[in-house]
């Protein structure tokens, strides 16, 4: 008579998979949180690094700008529609210098950075295409930085000319052309307003008149020349706010 011999079987015990399996869900979940931590860090890192990146280079832009300008306004004033400050930016109310950056830049035929360019002037005091015609009164535009939506915006406003006698033009028409709020359509508008940098929760200003170093909370158009410009930047990355400020002063050299 033979006998059978059964063999043990490998395997985990209902006991030990009840004990090991509580164990096992610990262990995998805290790899899925380092993970996630760790690809928040790396978000966060990579935020901070571009929000440091592109409002640095607004304010160089914005340095370029004041640098050139020949005045810092107080204000636009009234402008024409739909290029004013209204909540919508499309209406007519004037810009401020305590919330906006205003300058006034000469008109050139060619882009600014083009070493051909000319800049344009009017027809006065000398008739155009006369001798002294180089030494006309400039033709000059208005730039304006402003905060809208979260987002630092560049406005350019060029005035209407050829229309009389005492602002025709000499020289080609000016390179530079007006803008408004993207999307928006009218005449006035040949291109959109540029976006400098997104997530700008704030702008601060400060002027400087001639070589005071007193700060004044508003431009002095004609007396001020030189600015300290704050950017203030915010977002929200991987549940975590982050912010940045940048601070940039310039000092006007045209005259």
């Amino acid at each position: 008579m033979s006998y059978s011999k059964t063999a043990s079987q490998p395997g985990f015990t209902l006991v030990e998979m009840l004990v090991v399996a509580p164990i096992v869900i610990l262990v995998v979940g805290g790899i899925v949180a380092l993970l996630i931590a760790l690809v928040g860090d790396v978000l966060i890192a990579r935020e901070r690094n571009s929000m440091a990146y592109n409002t640095q280079d607004a304010l160089n832009l914005i340095e370029q700008d004041v640098r050139l300008s020949s005045n810092i306004q107080a204000t636009t004033g009234t402008l024409p529609s739909p290029q004013g400050s209204d909540s919508n930016v499309s209406g007519t109310a004037a810009f401020q210098s305590n919330s906006a950056l205003i300058l006034t830049l000469y008109a050139t035929n060619l882009s600014p950075t083009d070493p051909n360019r000319l800049i344009i002037t009017l027809n006065t005091p000398s008739a155009c295409g006369s001798p002294n015609a180089t030494a006309n009164t400039p033709f000059t535009y208005t730039v304006v930085y402003f905060v809208y939506n979260n987002s630092l915006w560049r406005r350019v406003i060029v005035p209407d000319y050829n229309t009389n006698s005492s602002n025709t033009i000499c020289n080609s028409p000016p390179w530079q052309k007006n803008s408004c709020q993207p999307g928006y359509s009218a005449a006035r508008c040949s291109v959109a307003d540029s976006k400098i940098t997104e997530n700008v929760s704030s702008i601060t200003l400060s002027y400087y008149n001639g070589s005071s170093t007193t700060a004044n909370s508003t431009a002095t158009s004609g007396t001020t020349t030189a600015t300290r410009v704050t950017i203030n930047s915010s977002k929200t990355v991987a549940g975590q706010s982050i912010s940045h400020s940048v601070v940039m002063r310039a000092l006007r050299i045209n005259n």
